[in-house]
């Protein structure tokens, strides 16, 4: 399946990035609002010449009231470009060997199972950042 994660926590949940479409992690830049977009896209930032938007995760997922404050950004490559979620922690970079993979399903009725890997007593769910940018563009479109 894979074979390095990034692995990172935001609002007390962990998430996992494959390290193929992790471009870096930053220290929080200054953030542009966009104005009328959505809770969940805070606003965009400028690294290294490209205008990357940020997904609050937190407030995507589950419509929670995130404050916003994380203190880094991961920088993923998609297929339109970049995009930044934050992170409150960084928990490192490891081999999926050094943990396990389940899934589990979020709701009854749902076709696809969620895949989590979980590493040192602690889960994390899988980001596929392209199928979150295709998402979007369905709820934005």
């Amino acid at each position: 399946m894979l074979n390095r994660l990034s692995l990172f926590r935001l609002a007390g949940l962990g998430f996992a990035l494959p390290l193929v479409v992790l471009r870096r992690v930053v220290r929080v830049p200054a953030i542009y609002p966009i104005p009328l977009a959505g809770s969940w896209l805070p606003g965009v930032f400028l690294d290294e010449g490209d205008l990357v938007p940020v997904l609050d995760l937190q407030r995507w997922l589950s419509g929670g009231n995130h404050d916003g404050n994380a203190p880094y950004h991961a920088i993923c490559m998609t297929e339109l470009g970049p995009l930044a979620l934050p992170a409150e922690q960084t928990d490192g970079i490891v081999d999926e060997a050094g943990g396990t993979w389940r899934e589990i399903m979020k709701e009854p009725a749902d076709d696809i199972p969620e895949q989590v890997f979980d590493f040192r007593d602690n889960a994390y769910k899988l980001v596929d950042v392209n199928e979150l940018v295709r998402t979007l563009l369905l709820v934005a479109g």
